[in-house]
């Protein structure tokens, strides 16, 4: 139990963290996002530890808090710029939103350009540093287990695999951050509600 008070302190702060960054209010977006990224962190780590790793106990402490920590540390920067992006372009390009409401869009239908534009800025880096990494840059869990005598071809599977277990939390945090974030943003006409900018 006290590790898991200890992620749910991690989330706290990831959260305060994200919505500071962002400039949007607090009292609208802390509970969307706190509720999103534990939801995205218990998905990823049930899967993570309990399937991939196979841990009788995945809330043993040796794995389940520096994992849980990887996830929310890579997770923050994406977040932060998917929400900045996504509502920012909505507020900037309002036009354009009720343009498709007018055209019989409904409102996930019309919210969804800017939506994949968010993604689309957040997720450009990452998925570039994935597409170099070995060839130039070493990941540091790689290039430790190497250097402490592992065998090569096991750091390299462990990186993988956790490369892979952080963009899928990155991407879930991220998505549902926004969709969560969507029932609070707006009014009841569907209209962007100007008090959620700081």
């Amino acid at each position: 139990m006290l590790n898991v008070a200890w992620v749910i302190i991690m989330c706290l702060i990831a959260t305060y963290t994200i919505v500071r960054r962002t400039g949007l209010r607090y009292k609208i977006f802390f509970l969307p996002v706190l509720l999103s990224g534990i939801i995205s962190i218990a998905v990823t780590d049930a899967y993570f530890l309990g399937v991939v790793i196979k841990l009788d106990n995945v809330f043993d402490a040796q794995y389940f808090i520096p994992i849980t920590g990887m996830l929310m540390g890579n997770t923050i920067r994406n977040v932060i710029i998917a929400l900045d992006s996504y509502y920012k372009k909505i507020n900037n390009e309002e036009n354009l939103y009720r343009w498709h409401l007018a055209n019989g869009a409904n409102k996930k239908e019309a919210l969804q350009p800017f939506m994949s534009h968010a993604l689309k800025i957040a997720f450009n880096p990452r998925i570039a540093s994935f597409a170099i990494m070995g060839l130039i840059s070493l990941p540091g869990m790689m290039t430790g287990q190497i250097l402490g005598g592992s065998n090569p071809n096991v750091a390299v599977k462990y990186q993988i695999m956790l490369l892979i277990t952080i963009f899928s939390s990155t991407i879930l945090t991220s998505v549902l951050t926004i969709i969560v974030s969507n029932r609070k943003a707006f009014d009841p006409y569907k209209n962007l509600k100007k008090e959620i900018f700081r």
